[in-house]
């Protein structure tokens, strides 16, 4: 713990979005006038740490080391951050970060001298209050908390003048699938202009070289072949990171299954491969209602990929009569274009021109006419009105191409009326526009007679199905139905076994699976998404994820800490239980004790004299036992 703290400063950071994203800045740009965006848009250029104009210098990121561990379409990622202060004063760190769709936080971690300490999770509201009562303490705390969306937003205090800290967050994400069959991670790493260490472990189990290819980054290291399977170490000093690092891995053609028991309970994660069932091609619109989001947030979506795959599609079409309508804090009307042999050239020089400002309303996504489907082109998020998208009496084309998307919240949409949601960051747009005109198979049943409490998740056009739940059996199969686009239903029996150990993977799979199929009735699920946050560790709308310096502060607000400190955390609690209940007991008697004293005054003949006062010391001894009282309950 840092004595002689000063005013902290707020430091403004981003971080990586550990799939197809770059570090993108924390708030949402100024809203500007389109001018022709291109079709790509390139990465951003360092330097990326930012702080309040009051500190001298920047905070920079001195050191970063990245472990990942890929197992099948899982990679679980943990970043070792180093950020060095240059200023004369302590500064309070805000690292803001979008994650993509798939992606998870599942832990972090705070460095005390030398030491990491693991992050517990804590009611939303409650960890806010916890953090800033002891940041006034001058005391070092840590939060991780979701914002909106699948955004978040790390808290530190303090970063030491002329110094060090240290910060670690663990990411777990399902790889996207690519048109090879292969599952890519990317891993940015424009981070600084030169980092003082930089340390890369790639471990891939069960896979030979052959089943890897390196497709960007650390030419020449070799890989690595070891009893457990594949690996790749890079360790560089004064080092200039490379802006991308990508690894493509080959997907074993069996189920791949791994496991992990947890309070008595045997979790499993599977990934299956699924049938190859016959697409239906969806009716073309003669009318399409084409929503565009036009919100603040919106001018921080690649149009480029947008405008893409809007070419793709109507291409695909060829003729369609098109509404326009312009999505902020309402609806705006804008008008009717056609679109003839594909030639969307009007529609696209109005898109074009759109300035993006004001707040976002989901209820503005409703379509402002009759259409045969609608196509929304949005991230999700909305800051004003009702939080809820409107209910679509026709199909939904939803399409996201923002960092900082609200994924569930479009997908459900989709979903519900029939329709399919795109995700440009991890499609193309040629191949985005294919599925909008598809109706692929949808799961309608899971069952197993040796498993229980079954989530699944099909991403769209990825041909594989992950499943998650809990074994009572040893083996066991199951069985999937399918509804077609045909309507026919079709069923599907896979045998499922135990699979590998893997710490840290099934159980949290499983949650983080049923929680996101909570999550589009958040009002009437919040209570069982913050069970499942508290129990699994994981950062929801309803649960944060908070690191304390002191066992005395996990005590007196009732946070369960880490391992290391449970012994002691028992020890005080138990004795300040025991402490409040002797100050209870010793209120009780006081209380008795003063009745009997009013009590024997009044059975008294006249003259009475005084009514007996309480006295001092057990006033004193009210007054503690109410203070215990408090420290325990907070």
């Amino acid at each position: 713990m840092l004595m002689k703290h000063t005013k902290p400063l707020v430091l403004a950071v981003a971080v990586v979005a550990m799939a197809t994203s770059g570090w993108v800045a924390g708030q949402a740009p100024r809203p500007v006038l389109l001018k022709a965006p291109p079709v790509a848009v390139a990465p951003p250029p360092p330097p990326l740490l930012r702080i309040a104009d009051a500190a001298a210098q920047p905070v920079r990121l001195a050191a970063m080391k990245v472990e990942s561990r890929v197992v099948g379409r899982l990679a679980r990622s943990t970043l070792e951050l180093t950020f060095r202060n240059p200023n004369n004063r302590i500064l309070e760190g805000e690292l803001q970060f979008p994650l993509l769709e798939g992606q998870q936080v599942t832990a972090f971690a705070l460095d005390f001298d030398g030491k990491w300490r693991d992050a517990v999770p804590v009611e939303k509201a409650k960890g806010q209050q916890v953090f800033e009562d002891v940041t006034r303490a001058r005391i070092d705390p840590a939060l991780l908390e979701a914002t909106q969306g699948n955004n978040f937003k790390l808290r530190v205090y303090p970063i030491p003048a002329n110094g060090l800290r240290k910060v670690s967050i663990t990411i777990t994400e399902r790889l996207p699938v690519g048109r090879d069959g292969r599952t890519t991670l990317r891993l940015p790493l424009a981070v600084a202009e030169r980092l003082e260490n930089f340390d890369f472990r790639l471990a891939a189990p069960g896979l030979a070289p052959s089943q890897a290819r390196r497709l960007r980054g650390l030419a020449g290291i070799p890989w690595l072949q070891d009893e457990e399977g594949l690996n790749l170490t890079v360790q560089r000093r004064d080092y200039q990171p490379e802006r991308l690092l990508e690894f493509a891995f080959e997907l074993p053609a069996k189920p791949v299954t791994v496991v992990e028991e947890k309070d008595g309970q045997h979790y499993f994660y599977a990934e299956l491969p699924m049938p190859k069932f016959d697409k239906a091609l969806r009716p073309k619109p003669a009318r399409l209602a084409l929503v565009w989001d036009a919100s603040g947030s919106g001018a921080a979506r690649d149009h480029g990929k947008e405008f893409a795959l809007l070419d793709a599609y109507f291409k695909a079409i060829g003729d369609t009569r098109v509404s326009l309508s312009l999505a902020r804090d309402q609806a705006e009307a804008v008008g009717s274009f056609t679109v003839h042999g594909g030639d969307w050239s009007a529609l696209r020089a109005v898109l074009e021109k759109v300035t993006y400002d004001g707040a976002t309303n989901p209820a503005a996504f409703h379509p402002s006419g009759p259409a045969d489907a609608v196509l929304l082109v949005s991230d999700g998020l909305g800051n004003f009105g009702t939080p809820a998208l409107p209910a679509f009496d026709v199909p939904l084309l939803a399409v996201s191409a923002s960092a900082s998307a609200d994924v569930l919240r479009l997908r459900h949409a989709a979903a519900s009326s029939g329709g399919v949601f795109v995700d440009l960051l991890r499609t193309a747009p040629e191949k985005a526009a294919q599925a909008l005109g598809e109706v692929s198979p949808r799961l309608v049943a899971l069952r197993s007679n040796g498993a229980r409490q079954l989530v699944a998740a099909a991403p769209e056009g990825e041909g594989r199905l992950a499943v998650a739940g809990v074994l009572s059996e040893e083996s066991t199969s199951l069985e999937l139905e399918w509804r077609l686009a045909s309507g026919k239903l079709e069923k599907q029996t896979v045998a499922l076994a135990r699979g590998r150990a893997v710490a840290g993977v099934a159980a949290q799979q499983w949650a983080r699976m049923r929680i996101d199929e909570l999550e589009p009735e958040y009002t009437l699920n919040k209570g069982e998404i913050q069970r499942l946050g508290k129990g699994f560790g994981l950062v929801t709308r309803a649960t944060s994820l908070i690191v304390l310096d002191r066992v005395e502060d996990y005590v007196r607000y009732d946070i369960v800490p880490p391992a290391e400190l449970r012994a002691d955390f028992d020890r005080l609690r138990g004795e300040r239980r025991q402490q409040l209940a002797k100050d209870r007991a010793m209120h009780l008697e006081d209380v008795v004790r003063r009745f009997q004293e009013r009590q024997s005054w009044w059975d008294k003949d006249f003259p009475k004299g005084e009514m007996p006062k309480p006295k001092e010391e057990m006033a004193k001894s009210m007054a503690s036992g109410a203070l215990a009282a408090d420290a325990v309950a907070r």
